[in-house]
């Protein structure tokens, strides 16, 4: 892992700008807590923090992607969530835990925002409506983890792969915009795509298979779809 003055470049600034916790600040706060940040660079599978470590640090993900899970007795991996570009996490860690409660490493080649915990304190304390923003980050993430494990004890393994090709579609503003044929590639390996979904590789790939009846056809990591909307209604229908 590597760490490098804080250097953003425009495309940093678009994925910062999607971040609740620093979007709404007062620019000379906001420009405080990044000229006390710095951006760091991590190889896929490298480690950025261990379960138990102490938390001085949330992260926003610039690029890439950050594989946050916790150790089985067993010494496997159970995968609590994959953060993409323009997310932010570690926040209850920071602010409440004082340790992380998982550990993270990089899915992919990826970059990061280090944010000093301090440094979000400090501004705290300059800008009391911090504090709603980070409950509404709180707020969020516990839906999205109760979305997550609706989806894992209610939907088929097809149903699931179906729901996550479709976020990955949402996520990207220019497939999102598409009405007709998408043709994306998959951000990561297929066994940490199962594993995500809390399924085993050969699920997954049975249910890549079962979305061909539905004209989604797998090529390697390319996967062809023939529209958003035919996922959607899988979705709301059921396959």
């Amino acid at each position: 892992m590597t760490a490098a003055m804080t250097i953003l470049t425009r495309h940093d600034q678009l994925q910062l700008a999607r971040i609740p916790l620093l979007s709404g600040l007062p620019d000379p706060v906001r420009a405080t807590v990044l000229d006390r940040s710095s951006v760091l660079s991590l190889s896929r599978g490298e480690t950025l923090f261990v379960q138990g470590d102490s938390a001085d640090r949330l992260f926003i993900v610039l690029e890439g992607w950050i594989k946050v899970f916790r150790l089985t007795a067993e010494g496997g991996q159970t995968v609590l969530h994959i953060f993409r570009a323009g997310e932010s996490f570690a926040e209850p860690a920071v602010f409440g835990l004082g340790r992380y409660p998982a550990s993270a490493e990089a899915a992919a080649d990826s970059r990061l925002l280090a944010v000093p915990g301090s440094a979000l304190k400090t501004a705290l304390e300059q800008d009391s409506g911090l504090a709603l923003k980070l409950i509404g980050v709180f707020a969020q993430r516990l839906n999205a983890m109760v979305a997550e494990t609706e989806r894992r004890q209610f939907l088929s393994t097809p149903l699931r792969v179906a729901a996550f090709l479709l976020d990955l579609i949402k996520a990207d503003p220019d497939l999102a915009r598409e009405t007709g044929e998408i043709s994306l590639r998959l951000p990561y390996d297929k066994a940490l795509i199962a594993a995500r979904l809390g399924m085993t590789p050969e699920s997954f790939s049975r249910a890549l298979a079962k979305l061909k009846d539905m004209g989604v056809d797998a090529q390697g990591a390319t996967i062809t779809i023939p529209s958003a909307k035919d996922l959607a209604d899988a979705l709301e229908t059921g396959i």
